[in-house]
């Protein structure tokens, strides 16, 4: 029978666990990319994976806290992280089958059965290793602890470690790993650990005969579960939950201040797991001094509180005005990291103590493997519960701020209840006074927080709370101008200043091309770019994907300005990541074109890949264009060529045309085909009369000559360059870095930029023809042109 042990555990165990941890937050991160890749990059889509990793967790959990007693635990341990290994292995090769046997089956014209067959696939695709992954806590915890009994000081160390492993695993994968060792290839280092792992918990269990006994303990007699009182079950349950759905609540107000890059999401996870670590720490240490009855009961208590008083911090500090702090990189992300922290440690850090504070509240007596495992299986079902109900259903009910008291509230149950039942009323009475005033003083302080601009009068005139964030329509209707916005600060467009130039986005390759019938616009914003191909009387068909079902109704708002685009019979709106609506579609298209996305934004990069270029050029026709707009204010020199590049390599002939001719603000399009393009002159004319009886009010589309003087030149592939690749996703990781250090192509890094680079391009094979061939400027000339309109002082688009 297994004794207590008379000496500690090696020292190294902490290791093994530190690098489970680890291993584990590297398989979560490239996972979720692959089966992005796979389901889309929507925000339902990255809930499945994350809700489908804690449910394999969960099972496994539970399936461990009834083996544990059946074979040696660390034995056991090591042969979970070997089944970890193992199936990581396979994971990426599942995905490539998958998406090449059943994309079709992963759509649905029903959201809801669509929602469902992807979560199947997701749960099934990664269930065997987050099974796996399950089964190590509580053969760590049995491991760890005497027999009918609990040692909570070496269990939460161990807890500790392997969530500080977790914390490394967090910053090291999207800093180094992702863009170096490649997505799919981070999870084959992540088995590699997860085997080493092994190897080390299976050489430690057959060297430490002295402190163990390697047999397996006996299976008691009575059930186990009727230990765990419903009690601490509940308490587990919702600490999961609030603690869960506190992570999307805080993502998601930081998301209205922040660039929203892969950095400054990762600063929440990370501060998150520097909290929980801690909190394991602590109960580490206080576990013999304090019952557990208190310290659940005071963390429950002041966590609430101080939920609300991050609130409070937050609005004080940001005032909702965009993070702008640094003026490198290095700084911003730092000022990032200590306005998360100061916002979110204190109650991520009490709310932490509840969950190791069950465990040694709890009679051990069936053993701390069955109590670990299922007090910990409660938790992390009602975490990925929490998670899908904040994100889902109570922020697009309630709003961020009424979402953000009720999780106070929920926080709190614990402590009441226990001090109840206690007899504290007067802890009763007090604390509840003290969470509810300031729930309501945050809820206030939020709601009556400035979103727009002082000193003008433009107003909110419909918001939406979505799974996405903040989408609201804004503007001065007297005026004629609105705008819609993203998360406050992100502004799809308007029809102001940028109306004229969001026309012509969509009107040049329509133009450009022979004889559009089918186009394909991937996002649709305020749809005033592809409400242009409303009044192009021989398009047939206009197809539009959107990601975010409220920008559709927001861009019902702009029904004057993009040509009452939703009520054509021409067009059907997709709601779907662009990527897999490609992918499932067989259908072809005369043109697609890409709206501009912001670069540095997390999962943008995943627009701008070899591999997404490679599903668009075969969605086209044989004599199809694709169009990709840029914004050069938003990108840098590298960026912009990484780009050009890794699109050169896929279309054989890509040409640049400019869509505004702006220092501050310069746009252009790379248009991409099968064959060389040919630009008639006077079909371009017939085109123009065709489809502006009136004349065009846009001075670049008002003539032939107009349009051609947009050219800027053939762009031909370095052989040598460094594409951009969903396996090496490089944009998504450097962009961010050089929009910080200031590296983007405006003002006088543009005009350079153009005078020598762009100047220097070859007009290669694009060929323009025309009846009267002297009407035709040479390439000299067109630059001579560009340059005198991107000098002179900016005027509209």
């Amino acid at each position: 029978m297994k004794q207590a042990r008379p000496t500690p555990p090696p020292p190294i165990i902490h290791l093994v666990f530190f690098l489970s941890g680890f291993a584990a937050l590297v398989y979560e991160i490239s996972w979720s990319r692959q089966i992005g890749l796979l389901f889309g990059h929507t925000v339902y889509a990255a809930s499945i994976v994350l809700a489908s990793y804690f449910l394999g967790m969960a099972a496994g959990y539970l399936a461990g806290a009834r083996w544990c007693s059946r074979l040696h635990p660390l034995r056991g341990y090591g042969y979970a992280e070997i089944a970890v290994a193992i199936w990581a292995l396979f994971v990426p090769t599942v995905l490539s089958v998958v998406e090449s046997q059943f994309i079709g089956a992963m759509s649905n014209s029903n959201p809801l059965i669509q929602l469902i067959i992807r979560a199947i696939f997701g749960l099934t695709i990664i269930f065997p290793a987050t099974f796996a992954l399950g089964l190590t806590l509580p053969m760590m915890a049995e491991w760890l602890s005497p027999r009918h009994g609990i040692d909570i000081g070496r269990v939460s160390l161990a807890y500790a470690a392997n969530t500080l492993g977790a914390l490394a695993g967090a910053v090291v994968t999207p800093v180094y790993l992702l863009s170096n060792a490649g997505v799919a290839r981070s999870s084959y280092i992540a088995a590699g650990i997860s085997a080493l792992c092994a190897a080390l918990a299976i050489l430690i269990s057959t060297r430490r005969s002295e402190a163990i006994d390697q047999a397996p303990s006996e299976s008691p007699k009575s059930d186990p579960g009727s230990k765990l009182t419903m009690q601490w079950t509940f308490i587990a349950a919702l600490s999961g939950g609030v603690t869960l759905g506190l992570q999307v609540a805080y993502t998601r107000m930081f998301a209205l201040v922040f660039h929203n890059s892969t950095y400054t999401f990762g600063t929440i996870v990370a501060v998150f797991l520097l909290s929980l670590a801690i909190s394991a720490f602590i109960v580490s240490r206080l576990h013999q001094r304090i019952s557990a009855e208190s310290i659940i009961g005071w963390a429950s208590c002041l966590g609430a509180i101080t939920l609300s008083i991050s609130v409070l911090i937050f609005l004080d500090r940001t005032r909702l005005e965009f993070f702008d702090e640094g003026t490198t990189f290095g700084e911003h992300m730092t000022a990032a990291y200590l306005l998360v922290l100061s916002v979110v440690a204190i109650p991520v850090l009490l709310l932490g103590l509840v969950l190791p504070a069950v465990w040694s509240a709890v009679d051990a007596q069936a053993g701390a493997g069955r109590v670990v495992g299922r007090l910990t299986a409660a938790n992390t079902f009602a975490a990925a519960a929490g998670s899908l109900l904040i994100a889902f259903v109570i922020i697009p009910l309630l709003g961020l701020w009424w979402s953000f008291a009720l999780l106070a509230i929920l926080a709190y149950l614990p402590a009441i209840w226990l001090w109840w039942i206690a007899g504290k009323r007067t802890h009763c009475i007090a604390s509840f006074v003290a969470v509810m005033l300031l729930a309501g003083v945050s809820v206030g302080t939020g709601l009556s927080a400035r979103t727009l601009p002082e000193g003008t009068q433009v107003k909110i005139l419909k918001q939406w709370q979505s799974p996405y964030g903040w989408i609201d329509v804004v503007g001065v209707p007297s005026d004629n101008f609105l705008a819609l916005r993203e998360n406050i600060h992100y502004q799809h467009g308007d029809t102001g200043l940028s109306k004229d130039r969001e026309h012509r986005q969509g009107h040049i390759p329509l133009l450009i091309h022979p004889d559009p019938e089918d186009v394909l616009y991937l996002g649709l914003g305020t749809g005033l770019t592809a409400g242009s191909a409303v009044v192009h009387p021989d398009i047939e068909s206009i197809d539009i994907v959107e990601l975010i079902p409220e920008v559709v109704e927001a861009a019902a708002l702009f029904g004057d300005y993009n040509h009452q685009l939703l009520n054509d019979e021409r067009v059907n709106v997709h709601i779907d990541d662009a990527r897999h609506f490609l992918l499932a579609s067989n259908r072809k298209y005369d043109v697609i074109i890409s709206d501009l996305f912001v670069p540095w934004q997390s999962q943008s990069g995943y627009l701008y890949t070899v591999d997404h270029y490679e599903v668009i050029r075969d969605r086209l026709q044989e004599d199809g264009l694709f169009c990709q707009w840029i914004g050069f204010f938003q990108i840098g020199q590298s960026e912009f060529e990484m780009i050009a590049n890794s699109f050169a390599s896929v279309f054989p002939h890509t040409s640049l045309w400019w869509g505004r001719v702006q220092a501050h603000q310069g746009m252009i399009c790379l248009i991409g085909s099968n064959h060389p393009l040919e630009v008639d002159s006077d079909h371009v004319a017939a085109r123009i009369a065709q489809t502006f009886p009136g004349g065009a009010r846009d001075p670049y589309l008002s003539s032939p000559e107009s349009v051609l003087r947009l050219y800027i030149g053939d762009w031909s592939q370095n052989p040598s360059a460094i594409l951009n690749r969903d396996e090496w996703p490089r944009l998504e990781f450097s962009m961010p870095i050089t929009y910080r250090n200031q590296g983007l192509l405006k003002r006088k890094a543009f005009v350079d930029y153009f005078d020598q680079v762009l100047t220097k391009l070859p007009d290669g094979k694009t060929r323009f023809r025309s009846k009267d061939p002297n009407q035709l400027e040479s390439l000299n000339r067109k630059h001579q042109l560009q340059r005198a309109v991107m000098t002179r002082p900016p005027r509209g688009s």
